[in-house]
């Protein structure tokens, strides 16, 4: 380490090394931030893969709603594995033609959540239901009367970037990235213990040479004082016998 650091300074000089030293905190800092922030989002395609996938169920916040594009009944509007941010719907009111609306399938999509445009405005038909017709871009036929009820969210926005960072993550370089973010945390959380183990030691070895070295002249000077006494008594001795 001693050595490196020595390389170092070579090549850098001591003021470019002085201010790397400076620096080296707010580096670590981004870093972590970096890494952390990488390892969050993914975590949350992870949620997300599952809810969706295993669940069934809406990641939901807010009153707002993620969705992911399975099929290519919306292209070219909506790409598979396109992800969509949608808004809750509390009233038929807020459905309009050629909003693309999500809402729960019965039977004839396998009881699926579907997300397809909407042709017809909400109506009252002949057994008294509000309903709405919807139908997929890429589809030749529509998909007859939906009731509004089973209409759960309407398209606000896609969101590219999580499409990104979700199919990144989920492939072979993805995961290889995330493992090694993790890893390059756990090294360095392993280094950051080690440096301030040996802060510890350096700060206690000073004290406890100094420690010791009191002691040693400590006992030197009562040493001293011993073999004044000795003498003195020594003379007194004398003394009294002449």
């Amino acid at each position: 380490m001693i050595k490196l650091k020595q390389f170092i300074k070579e090549i850098l000089g001591e003021e470019n090394t002085a201010k790397l030293k400076k620096a080296l905190p707010t580096i670590r800092l981004v870093k972590n931030i970096v890494c952390w922030t990488l390892i969050v989002l993914f975590t949350l395609a992870i949620i997300t893969f599952m809810i969706t996938r295993i669940s069934g169920g809406t990641p939901s916040f807010f009153g707002y709603s993620l969705h992911r594009i399975v099929s290519g009944s919306m292209e070219p509007e909506l790409e598979i594995n396109e992800v969509i941010l949608n808004k809750d719907i509390g009233d038929a009111s807020e459905i309009a033609v050629g909003d693309i609306v999500t809402f729960q399938g019965g039977e004839k999509f396998g009881n699926h959540e579907v997300t397809h445009r909407v042709l017809s405005a909400p109506y009252e038909n002949t057994s008294g239901d509000t309903v709405i017709v919807t139908k997929g871009d890429a589809n030749d036929v529509d998909d007859g009367e939906i009731d509004v009820r089973n209409v759960k969210s309407k398209n606000i926005a896609k969101l590219p970037l999580i499409k990104n960072i979700y199919n990144f993550f989920f492939s072979v370089w993805g995961l290889a990235l995330f493992i090694f973010l993790l890893l390059l945390i756990f090294i360095d959380e392993i280094i950051n213990i080690f440096k301030l183990s040996s802060a510890r030691v350096e700060q206690e070895e000073p004290e406890s040479f100094m420690e010791t070295m009191k002691r040693i002249e400590h006992e030197e000077r009562e040493k001293e004082k011993r073999i004044v006494k000795s003498r003195k008594m020594k003379k007194v001795k004398k003394r009294k016998k002449r």
